[in-house]
């Protein structure tokens, strides 16, 4: 038996992640006969999404430890791991793609759930004729920390403008406030539709404790993706640090009883937005992504017509040896000039110590081993300039 250690981040641990590691686990076990095995909490995002069955051992304990750098080749994982053994890596498509024949194998084991599709379909059958899905990818990503270009107003214009105009726009967002505010800056907002809650026919459910959960889960990985888990956090950072267990769950089970019928019905089928927002993107015929595995992911499993981009999607982190004085460091972004990126200091990232490089050559996708999707005719690059012009980051 093996297993992989799930990362649970504040960001960047959710649905897309949980895809790669799960083609990641399945490629070692289908090229070693292993078989990857898992904690009842864990994969809760990936598990309630698609039809699909890891076996459950809560006893299991590995007598080794993989670690496995980002950019490492699948036959390096290969050439180095043994049974009982933890994998500890962030699956990235380096590590996941093995072949076409594994590929497609592992692709047709990813069947949603047929409550999720159900919501997705009597939703996507509101429109006659052809769709465009629209990614805007944000939240965290808005602060440079946290190693990700931010896609505006200017590449999800210059992207939709090598979709067909005359289509109807799906938006999907993990930060709904921001999506308006790109959505507001287009000339014609009538072919726009922001994706809100699809469990309710894609109304906001009059429930604050309800959103804020569902907002818990969806940008908080500590929370395992599970309705409870973000009921519990909440509980516990509006009791403060002193609250005792049976306090915050006497706290939680408030939220729970408070709760409209709505979240209860959500919670009770074990639906989350993730699941219906990701099924939805698939029954689109034209797909406008962010730089996001979310993303990456759809367009990866559905073959659209037409597939966009984002140029530029990573700010690398080089190691640093050098003395430092502690003092904040400075990027300049040009976007004047053809969004030329100058760097006359580097940004120190305070959350590692390690500097972040804004590289144009290598921070595009195609450093990923994604040439196989990147090279069809029917994916387009469309530049993303960095709308962050200068950007202090203090230790």
């Amino acid at each position: 038996m093996i297993t992989h250690l799930q990362e649970k981040f504040v960001t960047g641990t959710g649905l897309g992640y949980q895809i790669s590691a799960y083609y990641l686990m399945r490629n070692i076990c289908k090229a070693t006969g292993y078989t990857w095995v898992i904690e009842d909490s864990d994969y809760k995002s990936l598990r309630s999404t698609f039809d699909i069955n890891i076996e459950i051992n809560n006893d299991f304990v590995a007598e080794n430890i993989l670690k496995v750098a980002d950019l490492e080749l699948f036959s390096e994982i290969i050439n180095n791991i043994t049974d009982n053994t933890l994998v500890d890596c962030f699956p990235t498509p380096n590590s996941w793609y093995v072949n076409e024949e594994y590929d497609n194998e592992i692709r047709s084991e990813l069947v949603f759930k047929d409550n999720i599709r159900t919501i997705c379909q009597e939703f996507r059958d509101r429109f006659d004729g052809e769709v465009i899905a629209m990614q805007i990818r944000a939240g965290e990503f808005a602060n440079v920390i946290y190693n990700h270009y931010l896609c505006d107003f200017r590449y999800y214009s210059a992207a939709l403008a090598e979709l067909p105009t005359d289509l109807p726009v799906l938006v999907f967002t993990d930060d709904k406030d921001y999506a308006t505010e790109i959505i507001n800056q287009f000339d014609d907002t009538s072919r726009f539709t922001l994706i809100t809650d699809l469990f309710n026919n894609n109304e906001w459910i009059d429930d604050e404790v309800g959103k804020r959960m569902d907002k818990y889960v969806d940008f908080d990985g500590s929370c395992k993706y599970d309705y409870l888990q973000a009921l519990y956090k909440m509980a516990y950072e509006d009791l403060g640090n002193d609250a005792d267990t049976d306090h915050i769950l006497a706290k939680t089970r408030e939220y729970i009883a408070g709760l409209s019928s709505q979240y209860r019905e959500k919670m009770k089928q074990n639906i989350y937005n993730h699941s219906l927002d990701f099924c939805l993107m698939t029954m689109c015929d034209y797909l406008l992504m962010s730089n996001s595995t979310f993303g990456l992911w759809a367009a990866t499993l559905k073959d659209y017509t037409k597939v966009v981009y984002p140029s530029y999607w990573l700010i690398e982190e080089q190691n640093t040896t050098g003395d430092n004085d502690g003092q904040s460091e400075v990027v300049i972004i040009d976007n004047q000039n053809g969004g030329t990126i100058s760097t006359t200091t580097n940004i120190i990232n305070p959350l590692n110590g390690q500097t972040l490089i804004m590289d144009e050559e290598r921070n595009q996708l195609d450093v990923y081993n994604l040439t196989r999707l990147t090279s069809r005719e029917n994916w387009v690059k469309v530049f993303n300039p960095e709308p962050r012009a200068i950007e202090v980051v203090g230790f």
